[in-house]
């Protein structure tokens, strides 16, 4: 159950990610989405 949640974490990560225009803010996510994995 807890890799499902971890699994859409991700997605929602991954789709901010690419919503991001601003270069501080996706280095911001980036990092996140990685302490995430």
């Amino acid at each position: 159950m807890k890799n499902r949640i971890h699994q859409i974490n991700c997605a929602k990560m991954a789709r901010l990610l690419a919503q991001q225009s601003d270069p501080v803010k996706r280095q911001v996510i980036w990092k996140l989405f990685k302490e995430l994995k």
